[in-house]
């Protein structure tokens, strides 16, 4: 089969945004240098995030999931200022958006958390008062 043989959907520019409607708010998941099963990750999500509304997880190639939150309180916490970690490993969190490619991403920043053990208040007040 050719690509001569492959039917071409053709639509219109509304129609294109009222089927991405739906996808307007899935964050794009992956945990940063460890592998781990599709149900084992959606098991330590649930865990550590414990939404209140449904989440709907959808698991795709390249070891990237959709999660999709029907509550926005259960959104907004995921996406705050906190880094998330699964078996000491980072989740990179990103908004979806059109034309995600699974197959070719790159992840362009992360929070984290640096931790300084037994630095003094003066300097936090220093760079605190720079910011």
């Amino acid at each position: 089969m050719g690509f001569k043989d492959v039917p071409i959907l053709k639509s219109s520019k509304e129609e294109k945004e009222r089927l991405r409607q739906p996808w307007r708010q899935p964050l794009i998941i992956n945990l940063l240098g460890q592998t781990v099963g599709y149900d084992l990750l959606c098991k330590k999500l649930l865990q550590i995030w414990s939404p209140k509304g449904e989440l709907v997880r959808i698991n795709l190639s390249n070891k990237f999931f959709i999660a999709t939150f029907f509550l926005p309180e259960d959104y907004y916490f995921v996406v705050g200022e906190r880094p998330w970690m699964i078996f000491d490993h980072y989740l990179a969190i990103r908004r979806w958006h059109p034309g995600f490619e699974p197959n070719e991403p790159t992840i362009d920043r992360v929070a984290i958390w640096v931790k300084f053990p037994n630095i003094s208040i003066e300097l936090l007040l220093l760079a605190k008062n720079q910011s």
